[in-house]
């Protein structure tokens, strides 16, 4: 199958899949890239974002010991870049759904490892800062967090001298408002208080919310790419992160404020099945108040 036809295919079942929600389709989405695989003369980028779909598939369907399977070929290629394009090591560590898979098949461990390695040597600039963010969310993923809290101390000092680095960055107000949703995490999880946290981050999501109402631009970026992760969003998608923002004060126990946030963004912003079953947590919390 030529590269655009598989493309195309990928494209049918992923979009196939965000309405049905299918294991199957998932699959399928396996199938069709492990056989892409095995044809000749495939781009490096093509190449990099097949082993990464892979894993994302195996993992989404639970089938954890594939996932890691896959991710150690998946490492196997990328290791091949390193001299050309060390910033493809990222993509091995830059997903929530495959790390938890890993720690799952009992590879916590081989993640860690991984990202050690890989943040110790990479050198941050303009080729890899967008991406080095989501790894830093990946590694400060609450359930991911309970489990390696040294890692997270890391991941949380990392993440903070980035936002710095880049405060006069086009996407700062995405970079500060998931860098709060991390810290509010991390300090629930570690028992310290988040006062002066909150009153920054509402300040943010004030600044954010106005953005809901811009047009609505979105990419046309192959899912799952390197440039896929790498790429800066619009205002209006970074206003999108309003959606981690409350579910993140949900998860803190912070109801009054998630409640006040939700209010004013208005019911109809966010209407997936997830948010929803948060938003019935909360007003369960605040009835109980």
């Amino acid at each position: 199958m030529a590269f655009d036809e598989t493309i195309k295919k990928y494209n049918e079942l992923l979009n196939q899949n965000t309405a049905n929600k299918s294991h199957d389709t998932e699959q399928q989405i396996v199938n069709l890239l492990e056989d892409f695989l095995l044809e000749d003369n495939i781009p490096d980028e093509l190449k990099i974002w097949a082993y990464w779909n892979i894993s994302d598939n195996y993992a989404l369907q639970r089938k954890h010991e594939r996932t890691f399977n896959n991710h150690l070929k998946f490492e196997t290629f990328a290791r091949t870049l390193q001299s050309t394009n060390p910033n493809y090591m990222l993509m091995l560590i830059c997903d929530t759904t495959q790390r938890l898979s890993l720690i799952e098949s009992g590879n916590s461990e081989y993640w860690s490892n991984l990202y050690y390695e890989i943040m110790d040597n990479l050198k941050i600039n303009d080729s890899n800062y967008c991406i080095l963010f989501e790894v830093l969310r990946t590694a400060l993923y609450p359930l991911a967090m309970k489990e390696n809290i040294e890692q997270a101390d890391h991941a949380i000092e990392k993440m903070k001298s980035l936002v710095s680095k880049y405060s006069n960055d086009s996407q700062i107000l995405r970079f500060m408002n998931l860098y709060y949703c991390c810290l509010l995490s991390y300090n629930y999880i570690k028992g310290i208080s988040n006062d002066d946290i909150l009153t920054n981050s509402y300040q943010l999501f004030s600044q954010l919310k106005v953005h809901l109402k811009d047009d609505k631009i979105r990419d046309n970026i192959l899912f799952g790419t390197y440039d896929d992760w790498n790429s800066k969003r619009s205002s209006w998608q970074q206003a999108r992160s309003i959606y981690d923002y409350i579910i993140t004060l949900i998860k803190t126990e912070n109801y009054e404020l998630a409640y006040k946030c939700y209010l004013e963004i208005g019911e109809e912003e966010f209407t997936n099945g997830y948010f929803k079953k948060n938003i019935k947590l909360l007003m369960e919390k605040i009835n109980e108040r």
